[in-house]
């Protein structure tokens, strides 16, 4: 019985003191602190991509198309997940040794089909830390933009960030005097494309966070001019389908102020997606509306390779250039990857 009461008034000595709510947090500290500091090692130490594909098995190289004035490759694996057990196809820029062999922009572009039953991913899709933005035309898109800007002080707009890899690739092909701008409309989008996907932003490559009719309107007040005009946003869907382009540049005023936004022999193209038959009655009615601006210099370029749409349309008075130009942006699609 005394030591009964001993204890007691032990443990009441205990508690007055404070010891009770020191063990209890001495035994958090030394269960879950070394676990937080070890996801956080992992998450700061490695590229986004070897985070990405820490669940990936067996990788094997689909394409590995050279692109020499880059000194780099697009390169295309299919790689196992084990644990979705599917086969998943990751696109990524490898740069030649005198980079250290860095990799920039990657993303899950698509599933290989039959093996998962599905055709694409939800680009809405946001899976733990692991983002999935893909795009099954981004490997053109890089080829489109390299190839036809290759020019001095060459000044690009785009509209759409996804993951960033097109603006991050595409700004570390940038000439001194060339620029790159970016307008992206989700916070949320910039900051995963920051921490995840390695955006690069500099004096000549910059993201604006901003509405894309306010920010049209604001260029056409400052009368600001560019040689290239690139639109890949999509419009918000509930559903899985996703449908390009972002209604904004389907509305005949905006594609005015665009036009009024490109020099003179300056080209815009246009992402636009078609999988049915409603889609191509919407090539119909944005084609359209840009014609209405760009008269006959306006095409729609339809590859073989993929299931979307590219319109492409130029500002000049210069038919010649135009069949020139039109073609070869056709050919890079078709042929690019």
């Amino acid at each position: 019985m005394r030591r009964s009461a001993a204890l007691t008034f032990v443990l009441r000595r205990l508690k007055r003191l404070g010891l009770w709510r020191f063990l209890f947090w001495s035994f958090i500290i030394f269960n879950f602190l070394p676990v937080a500091l070890l996801t956080y090692h992992i998450q700061t130490t490695i590229s986004p991509l070897e985070f990405l594909l820490k669940d990936m098995r067996e990788p094997k190289t689909v394409i590995d198309v050279p692109i020499p004035s880059a000194n780099a490759s697009l390169v295309v694996l299919d790689m196992i997940n084990v644990h979705q057990h599917l086969v998943e196809r990751w696109l990524y820029v490898r740069y030649s040794s005198d980079r250290s062999d860095e990799e920039l922009g990657y993303g899950l572009i698509w599933p290989k089909p039959g093996v998962a039953g599905i055709d694409r991913f939800n680009t809405s899709t946001w899976v733990a830390n692991q983002v999935v933005l893909p795009s099954g035309e981004m490997c053109n898109d890089i080829f489109i933009m390299l190839k036809m800007s290759n020019r001095t002080a060459f000044r690009k707009l785009s509209f759409g960030l996804n993951n960033g890899m097109l603006h991050s690739f595409h700004g570390t092909m940038m000439r001194d005097n060339g620029s790159l701008v970016t307008v992206e409309q989700s916070a949320e989008l910039i900051h995963v494309s920051r921490r995840w996907f390695g955006l690069i932003e500099n004096n000549n490559n910059k993201v604006v966070h901003s509405a894309y009719g306010d920010w049209i309107d604001q260029e056409k007040r400052k009368n600001a001019v560019y040689d290239q005009i690139i639109i890949r946003e999509r419009e918000e869907s509930d559903g899985d389908v996703v449908y390009y382009p972002n209604r904004v540049f389907s509305d005949a005023s905006t594609v005015r102020k665009l036009y009024r936004l490109l020099k003179e022999n300056g080209f815009i193209i246009v992402y636009i997606s078609r999988r049915d038959k409603s889609e191509r009655e919407n090539v119909g009615v944005i084609f359209s509306t840009y014609k209405a601006s760009f008269g006959e210099h306006c095409k729609v370029l339809e590859p073989s390779k993929t299931q979307n749409s590219y319109l492409f349309c130029q500002k000049t008075n210069n038919s010649t250039t135009f069949e020139k130009i039109h073609r070869g942006a056709f050919n890079l699609i078709e042929n690019g990857c």
